[in-house]
């Protein structure tokens, strides 16, 4: 889709393009793709992950504050939840490759799809085993 794009810049320049294959949701994908692993996934409702994400950002939030009050520095971890992200999972995202489907001739209707879902699910877990392997490796360093 990139190549396409590039190839068409005249017509796409500042559009966003959304390109898919199949219809799938993502955290259904991400399930799958971590059924091999030791992962074990935790789904919370979404008001308690909220609750978390939020106390977890004004516990931050005040720690900046207090180190700052002080003149030291608090140093956020990475791994930290953004209480935004999880905000965001209350707003009904849709995202369509029509555009890009019209403008790019991409995903033709009567051609094969680039990618399949079995494709997109194998390449997934093999990510996911690779990312497991790797926390596995820093966690025992």
């Amino acid at each position: 889709a990139h190549v396409l794009a590039a190839e068409r810049r005249d017509a796409v320049a500042g559009l966003p393009l959304f390109v898919r294959d199949f219809e799938a949701n993502v955290i259904d994908i991400m399930l799958a793709s971590i059924k091999s692993t030791p992962i074990k996934p935790l789904l919370l409702p979404l008001w308690l992950a909220f609750g978390i994400a939020w106390v977890l950002d004004r516990f931050e939030r005040a720690m900046h504050r207090l180190y700052g009050m002080i003149g030291w520095t608090w140093v956020t971890a990475e791994d930290v939840v953004d209480v935004n992200g999880v905000r965001m999972a209350w707003h009904n995202i849709i995202v369509s490759s029509a555009r890009a489907k019209k403008l790019l001739g991409y995903g033709a209707a009567d051609g094969p799809p680039l990618v399949s879902k079995h494709q997109c699910l194998a390449e997934t877990a093999a990510w996911a085993g690779k990312y497991y392997l790797q926390l596995e490796k820093e966690r025992h360093q």
